[in-house]
């Protein structure tokens, strides 16, 4: 990686040919960055890493496929009302009431963690989609 000193505590860094920049605490990238202007004291944070191992898709990308998904099978409005009922102190003040929200919770969040499998392998190129 190549810097070069700027004025006003900002330095510009560039990643050599084959590689792009990543900042261990920022999200991955949608598209390579090979330069940047950074404050100086940030230039530790950054380092290349090789084109080969950008995802094959973007964030916005992926958290739609997860999306999509989900929705199969729940809609926002199900979503919305899972949420509500899995806080509700009216409602939670039933065990038996409790018990089954707090199933009804887990099996979603069970089938939301199968959706962003699924998400990243389709993504990737396996092309399976099966949420169901």
């Amino acid at each position: 990686m190549k810097t070069i000193q700027k004025n006003n505590g900002f330095v510009i860094i560039e990643a050599e040919e084959g590689y792009f920049l990543a900042n261990e605490n920022g999200p991955e990238p949608d598209s390579p960055i090979r330069r940047a202007c950074v404050p100086a004291d940030s230039v530790g944070q950054w380092s290349e890493r090789p084109l080969s191992e950008l995802p094959p898709y973007t964030e916005a990308e992926y958290a739609a496929k997860v999306s999509e998904l989900i929705h199969r099978r729940y809609s926002v409005d199900d979503e919305i009302a899972l949420l509500a009922n899995s806080q509700c102190p009216a409602l939670l003040a039933d065990e038996d009431a409790a018990e089954a929200f707090r199933q009804e919770y887990a099996d979603y969040q069970s089938y939301r963690a199968r959706c962003k499998a699924e998400a990243r392998e389709a993504l990737a190129g396996g092309g399976k989609e099966t949420a169901e």
